[in-house]
């Protein structure tokens, strides 16, 4: 039995109907015949009809959320940043920062959930 099996199981309950529909969709947008090798950055905008739906882009979370939190995450952020300064520390040009769109949390569960990614804007000066 296959995962797509399992969930079509798990799914094919009488209040979980509208979930298995939902899923099916996002099936089908899955596979193959998706183009799902082909790059095809239009599909993450809303209302094309390649479009990812909202339920499965809502269900990617790499490093878990809430108590169920990744004990790497701080490392990977790490090692992101380290790989970052390596590969600036090579550059003869200029890289600057929005200073003032910096935000800096320490906290394991941050309130306004996690971001992975470099604040503000980077400049590249020649």
């Amino acid at each position: 039995m296959n995962i797509t099996s399992a969930m079509v199981l798990l799914l094919n309950k009488k209040e979980n109907r509208h979930c298995l529909e939902r899923f099916r969709e996002d099936v089908k947008k899955m596979e193959p015949t998706f183009e799902n090798h082909v790059f095809l950055p239009e599909r993450w905008v809303a209302g094309d009809p390649l479009a990812a739906s909202k339920f499965a882009k809502s269900t990617f979370h790499p490093f878990g959320l809430g108590r169920h939190i990744c004990l790497g995450y701080s490392l990977a952020k790490v090692a992101m940043a380290a790989n970052f300064y390596c590969f600036a520390r090579k550059e003869n040009r200029i890289i600057s920062f929005d200073e003032d769109k910096v935000i800096f949390e320490n906290k394991l569960i941050p309130e306004k959930g996690i971001k992975d990614h470099f604040p503000g804007t980077v400049v590249l000066e020649d």
